[in-house]
């Protein structure tokens, strides 16, 4: 079994910074201002704790995951497809969530929808500024040849041919659903996970959200801080390895946790990979900004 060793000091400021961060999305939920009092926290962004609290994901559940006029497949096409531009409002107008029979015949509307949301706001903004869709765009304009706004019903079309939502629901691990979203053009990890994570929210959907992660590179810059040693231990191993000892490190981060997870079930109040992945990519900052002051 692996001994790590852990910087402590580090370490608080990770639970620190996650108490806080949680503490601020309840104060926004209930309206309570100021939502925090903390100055860097006043200055700078922060991604949310649990990734169901981020709004784009909320529209996700809400628009495609709830909707019970799509199949498991059409599903899967429409949050390929919503995870391409990463805002809902572009998604909305161009149509919104769609089964594979309508998608597979989107490209001409879509082409005519583009023209016309020009033609009112020519400044109009489709896509994330994520670095992950930024690189799909590239990808996308250089196979297709068409601008990115379309290039991603092109994406959609490349998904129906290669049949990625039939595989994907016969795949018998994790890492195979990431391997069969990576084969599609301009897709890679960090986008991949942040679509498995979406088809996990879907109850009939064959994994869940705490088995499986996938370190990006702030995730992993955060690790180096928290690990004084990783005994060999993967950058993902070592997620596994705080969710599983967190509670034994940190036993009053972990009950004063539990007391503020007020919107979760009790059973729920705990955290989970995807959590702790989320926290970790946010502390990145926050402890390039704390260190440095």
């Amino acid at each position: 079994m692996a001994e790590p060793i852990i910087d402590m000091v580090n370490l608080q400021r990770f639970c620190d910074y996650i108490i806080e961060r949680y503490k601020i999305h309840l104060r926004k939920d209930a309206h309570q201002y100021p939502v925090t009092t903390n100055v860097i926290f006043q200055r700078h962004r922060f991604i949310n704790i649990c990734r169901k609290h981020d709004t784009q994901t909320k529209n996700v559940i809400k628009y495609v995951i709830n909707n019970e006029d799509l199949s498991l497949e059409d599903k899967i096409l429409n949050i390929i497809m919503f995870r391409g531009w990463g805002i809902y409002d572009t998604f909305r107008l161009f149509g919104g969530a769609r089964t594979k029979e309508q998608l597979t015949e989107a490209i001409p509307d879509a082409q005519m929808k583009y023209e016309r949301i020009l033609r009112a706001s020519p400044k109009h903004k489709f896509f994330t500024s994520a670095a992950y869709v930024v690189n799909l765009k590239t990808a996308l304009t250089d196979k297709y040849k068409c601008c990115s706004v379309i290039a991603i019903f092109h994406l959609i079309q490349e998904a129906i041919k290669k049949k990625i939502p039939e595989k994907i629901l016969k795949a018998e691990t994790e890492q195979e659903v990431i391997d069969l979203l990576r084969t599609l053009t301009g897709v890679a990890d960090t986008l991949a996970y942040q679509i498995f994570l979406d088809l996990t929210y879907i109850p009939e959907f064959q994994f869940t959200d705490d088995n499986y992660v996938v370190a990006s590179t702030r995730v992993r810059f955060s690790l180096r801080a928290l690990f004084k040693y990783s005994d060999g231990l993967s950058y993902e191993e070592c997620i596994m390895w705080l969710r599983d000892n967190l509670p034994e490190l940190a036993p009053d981060f972990t009950e004063e946790l539990k007391a503020i997870m007020i919107d979760t079930p009790p059973e729920n109040r705990f955290m989970t990979l995807t959590m702790l992945q989320s926290s970790l990519y946010g502390f990145s900052d926050y402890f390039k900004i704390t260190t440095r002051r």
